[in-house]
């Protein structure tokens, strides 16, 4: 059923978009996992990306989507631990050109030795595209020797809060590790060197909320070299970072390590970008998109495109067509880093993502949880996702942070108190989690296996074009994320993709010492390996 009249520039697409009222055909419903936009959400016309992942019977051969932009992309997951064995997981990425004022229904049909099946997903558009893009809301401005001066006043600050429960002499000991650590290894980042003043900018900027509906309140950080018109010559790259847990760049404080480094590589000449996720920043109406990869991707997307359109900041960037930009992620934002590059392959965004660093990491997300509720059920028996983990810690983010978004902005078919009582993993939900014969619980491992990275299929062949430079980096002496993670990942991307796993980055014999000081302290290795590959970054980039 239309709920408008579109324009006759933009007459109504062709099949298999069809009117709502139209019957229902022969074929199978398949089963969604999650979609942007949701399922009955009204989005802005025009160009929309929309993204659907099902589950369906293994080996489908899909048909083109003859409305939308050809040949989009398709990525398909091996699946486990569900109540129905024999299926993928299969994730459409999709940009379609919508009218105004239309109510849709997109069928999505495969063929098999199993039968035809289809996924339909409902939705609507409003009458018009959306708010305008960027709006100043806040600035800072930086001299030369206070950028060069950031890293020794953030170091003392974030090494003293993470070992604040140990002994004063334990915590004197470490510091003096630490130090030594970066004065011999982290060049980059204690003597930044920086050549230019620095402009950081808190903006909003018109984006997606979780529903795939226009949000207006997104925000993040804008960095930039101060510079006199017509006197600066742009650097080769684009800077395009992904916060860790915890960090809202756009607060513009020295405290946080994503806004330290976008002011040290804006002093170094380059334009950086840093979105906040949606639920910090200037959108805290729900639970952050924590480790949710689709949506963490879109509003970062959707901040790059409006800088590309402003004439603002059209100085800082090289002439290249598309515009070369390298992503930097670490911990949860080495997970959104990954997601932004895969969602850059299907987007018409105009840039090209020449390198990636990420690192840290749970690329396995689904393994990830689910040693974590191994851990706390005493299933461990050697299983190395939860024996070199600490429980405790990483029950905390699971119920904390991971589940919360996922029940709020996904159908899991689960409320928030049958995930967690009294701080604790509700019992039921723990042995439905952990155990293959519940149907109830297929929705959260389903989701929880579409944000994850190492159970991809055929990802060469499904981005054949890519020449994208990977660096991936985690400790084996991580107990905050499974450094398997990173290693499952790394062997992935060999069989097609030009990746750097960089094994001893965080691995030495330093490593091995100052993990046994800070074994009761669980994100100390992990944060120090950040601050490792963010340094490696810097030096590569110095090079271009």
């Amino acid at each position: 059923m239309e709920i408008g009249s579109p324009t006759p520039e933009r007459p109504l697409p062709a099949p298999p978009w069809r009117p709502l009222a139209l019957p229902e055909t022969p074929a199978e419903a398949l089963r969604l996992v999650d979609s942007v936009p949701a399922s009955g959400a009204t989005i802005a016309p025009g160009a929309a990306e929309l993204t659907i992942a099902h589950l369906a019977p293994a080996g489908l051969a899909f048909a083109p989507v003859d409305a939308c932009e050809t040949p989009g992309l398709t990525l398909r997951r091996t699946v486990t631990g569900l109540s129905t064995a024999g299926q993928e997981l299969i994730e459409h990425h999709l940009r379609c050109e919508l009218a105004p004022q239309t109510a849709y229904r997109l069928e999505i049909d495969g063929e098999g030795d199993a039968g035809e099946f289809r996924a339909e997903l409902p939705l609507a558009t409003g009458a018009h595209p959306g708010p305008p893009g960027l709006v100043l809301q806040d600035s800072r401005r930086l001299p030369r020797a206070d950028v060069n001066e950031l890293f020794d006043s953030y170091v003392a600050a974030a090494i003293g809060q993470q070992l604040a429960a140990l002994d004063e002499d334990i915590i004197a000991v470490v510091e003096d590790a630490v130090q030594d650590l970066a004065e011999r290894a982290w060049g980059e980042l204690v003597n930044p060197n920086a050549t230019h003043d620095v402009l950081t900018q808190r903006v909003s900027y018109s984006s997606r909320n979780p529903r795939g509906e226009p949000d207006a309140m997104l925000t993040g950080l804008i960095a930039m070299p101060e510079v006199g018109l017509g006197s600066f010559t742009p650097k080769s790259r684009v800077i395009v970072l992904s916060h860790a847990t915890g960090s809202t760049p756009s607060r513009l404080v020295n405290s946080d390590s994503w806004f330290l480094l976008a002011a040290i590589l804006a002093g170094r000449g380059h334009l950086v970008l840093a979105p906040d996720n949606w639920g910090r920043g200037g959108q805290r109406s729900g639970p952050e998109t924590y480790l949710m990869g689709g949506r963490v991707a879109n509003n970062t997307i959707d901040l790059l495109r409006a800088v590309l359109a402003s004439d603002d900041y059209r100085q800082f960037m090289p002439s290249t067509a598309p515009l070369d930009i390298t992503l930097i992620g670490y911990s949860q934002g080495g997970h959104s880093a990954l997601a932004v590059w895969l969602a850059l392959q299907a987007a018409d965004a105009g840039v090209a993502v020449r390198e990636l660093y990420s690192g840290g990491a749970p690329h396995n997300l689904h393994r990830t949880v689910i040693g974590a509720l191994e851990a706390l059920a005493g299933r461990c028996d050697g299983n190395r996702w939860c024996r070199d983990v600490d429980g405790d810690a990483i029950r905390t983010y699971v119920i904390g942070r991971i589940l919360p978004g996922f029940v709020a902005h996904a159908n899991v078919g689960l409320t928030a108190g049958d995930v967690s009582v009294d701080d604790a993993i509700a019992p039921e939900f723990l042995r439905g989690m952990l155990e293959a014969t519940d149907h109830r619980f297929d929705a959260a491992k389903a989701l929880l296996q579409l944000n994850s990275f190492t159970n991809l299929v055929d990802l060469a062949q499904a981005l054949p074009d890519s020449d994208t430079r990977i660096h991936l980096y985690h400790s084996e002496f991580d107990r905050l994320v499974p450094e398997r993670n990173t290693r499952e990942l790394a062997s992935l991307l060999k069989g097609g993709f030009n990746v750097t796993h960089h094994e001893d980055e965080c691995g030495s014999t330093e490593y091995r010492l100052f993990a046994r000081l800070v074994e009761d302290v669980v994100g100390a290795v992990h944060a120090v390996c950040g601050l490792e590959m963010l340094d490696e970054a810097l030096k590569d980039l110095k090079r271009l």
